[in-house]
């Protein structure tokens, strides 16, 4: 089991943009919210487990209008070869969010499921 804190107000993944030639992009918000995660996940030590992981998020906003599962997705793309090989692994989801709190950030738990279909 291995956690992980995130200070900031959550961001909400964002719908892909494309520019006039048909380009499709990540909005800069969005990168900018999965690079700020990626620089914790390395300085909290973090290492991908190539084992199927259960994630339980607790999600701390100011915001009351952030979608659960837009603050969801990100998180999962942004942990994608830092703390899971590929996000195919999270076989078990458990999100909440706290509206309106004073101290916005995200804790992060995952508890990898190696026992979990396994032979007795």
């Amino acid at each position: 089991m291995r956690t992980f804190t995130f200070p900031g107000e959550p961001v909400p993944k964002g719908r892909p943009r494309s520019n006039r030639s048909g380009h499709t992009y990540t909005p800069a918000r969005t990168k900018q919210a999965e690079d700020a995660i990626r620089w914790q996940l390395k300085a909290q030590g973090a290492k991908p487990t190539s084992e199927p992981v259960e994630v339980v998020f607790h999600f701390s906003c100011k915001s009351k209008t952030a979608d659960l599962d837009n603050l969801v997705k990100l998180c999962l793309d942004a942990c994608q070869g830092f703390l899971w090989e590929n996000d195919r692994q999270v076989c078990r989801i458990v999100a909440e969010v706290e509206r309106g709190a004073a101290e916005p950030q995200t804790q992060l738990l995952v508890i990898e499921q190696t026992l979990r279909g396994a032979a007795a």
